[in-house]
Parts: C-alpha cells; sequence; structure tokens
C-alpha cells in the first residue's frame, strides 16, 4: 500500500539565480535541455499539516498532510524518519482526492486541526533511473530535492554540484518553524507568500 520516501533536501543560498543555473543543469541531465518541458512545469502548492489535540501524530513523528495544487490534491500519511545519516527515509502513503478544500472542512469536523500551513512554487523533473527533481520556491528561500535510489541521489548530487553543507535534515515545516524562531516570530503556523506575490505571479 505505501512506499518508502527516499531523498535529500538542500537550501539554495544563492536564490533565484542559483535555482536558474540548477533548473539548467537537471534539464541537461534529464535530456530536455532541447527546450523540451520538464515532468511538471511551474505550480503553485499550498500544504497543509492536521493533527488532533495534543498532537499525537506529530509526537508519534508522522505526519499527516493535504495538498491544493492546480494539478493535482493529494492526501499524504508520512510515517517516522528511519535513522540515517544522509538520507531522509520514511513510509510514504498518498492517494489522489477530489475537492481537496472540501475534504479539509471534513477533516476539520472530525476532529482534526491544521497546525501548520506552507506554500511553494514548484518545478519537478524526472531524471533517469527512477530519480526526481524538484525546485521550490518558498517564503524563506529557494530548495532543491532529490527523490529515488539512494545511489542515484548520491551520483546526481556530485554532478549537480550541490554542497554538503547547504544539506537540509528537516522536512519543510520543520524548517520553517526553525526560521520562525530564529526570526522571533514563535507561535506562528504559516509559512505563506504575501497576497501581493501571488497576485504578482498571476499576471
Amino acid at each position: 500500500m505505501g512506499q518508502m520516501e527516499i531523498e535529500v533536501k538542500y537550501i539554495l543560498p544563492g536564490g533565484v539565480e542559483e535555482a536558474e543555473e540548477l533548473a539548467r543543469r537537471i534539464e541537461a541531465l534529464a535530456g530536455c535541455g532541447d527546450g523540451s518541458a520538464p515532468l511538471a512545469g511551474r505550480y503553485f502548492e499550498d500544504n497543509y499539516l492536521l493533527d488532533y489535540p495534543g498532537t499525537p501524530i506529530y509526537r508519534q513523528g508522522c505526519g499527516f498532510r493535504l495538498r491544493l495544487t492546480p494539478l493535482a490534491d493529494t492526501c499524504t500519511w508520512k510515517g517516522p524518519a528511519k535513522p540515517d545519516p544522509r538520507f531522509k527515509i520514511r513510509e510514504e502513503i498518498e492517494v489522489r482526492v477530489e475537492e481537496g478544500r472540501i475534504l479539509l472542512t471534513i477533516l476539520e469536523r472530525i476532529g482534526l486541526r491544521v497546525i501548520f500551513r506552507y506554500q511553494k512554487f514548484r518545478r519537478v523533473f524526472e531524471l533517469p533511473a527512477g530519480l526526481v527533481a524538484v525546485i521550490d520556491e518558498t517564503p524563506f528561500g529557494w530548495f532543491t530535492e532529490l527523490e529515488g535510489p539512494p545511489e542515484e541521489i548520491e551520483r546526481v548530487s556530485l554532478e549537480l554540484k550541490l554542497k554538503q553543507e547547504n544539506h537540509v535534515r528537516a522536512s519543510y515545516a520543520g524548517f520553517f518553524a526553525m526560521e520562525l524562531e530564529r526570526r522571533g516570530r514563535n507561535g506562528e503556523t504559516e509559512v505563506v507568500f504575501s497576497p501581493e506575490r501571488l497576485e504578482k505571479e498571476e499576471r
């Protein structure tokens, strides 16, 4: 039913310039450097992490996420991360859903609550040997993720010149929570784009 998610995440401190250069390198590896499209063009994500009062899901090291996108809405269960110094490895069970916002209301009616919300713009690239690369723009900066067989992740990380010092062990929610605390915004549970930023994207 579920499958093991194996991935690594890197922050891109160079911002949009580094992200665009990385996209060109990924496209070359993917064989779409001739101008053909990546697996999925740039699209918007709105992510909701849900839990019961007292956060029993979170305290078990698990996650329950509803993701809304123009492509498809998905509901995802993530199991506890397995100990590993390099990769984030955890069980993932994901299903597409119709009318994600209505489902969010239903989940809240049965006692779940949104404990964290975050947004991003994502590009997805399919690479050889079952590897998937993404480039994400978030309100707190740019990131890339590689997901697939561990040996392919290691090889492609080197080919893309991703630096170990920029490796991020935490999930997005975990990283954003730490960043909110670092910025003195303790207690905030949303990392979202401003209305002006989203309006600019729509133009």
